[in-house]
């Protein structure tokens, strides 16, 4: 049983990893700017995404 709970605590701290991942590299490339010219649709959409992901990984985190 105990192999199980080690396998299981690596596994979510695996998932919590990548989650926090995509998040801190959406944020960064939400906050460079790297076009000329922004468009406010894809910017609600970058954010809305990192909400999204912000949300999973707190529950992820939480259970």
């Amino acid at each position: 049983m105990k192999n199980k709970d080690t396998i299981y605590d690596i596994l979510v701290h695996t998932v919590n990893l990548i989650l926090l991942g995509a998040i801190g590299f959406l944020a960064f490339f939400s906050v460079v700017n790297i076009s000329p010219h922004r468009d406010p649709i894809s910017d609600l959409f970058g954010f809305g995404t990192i909400i999204f992901l912000t949300v999973m990984w707190a529950i992820n985190y939480w259970f």
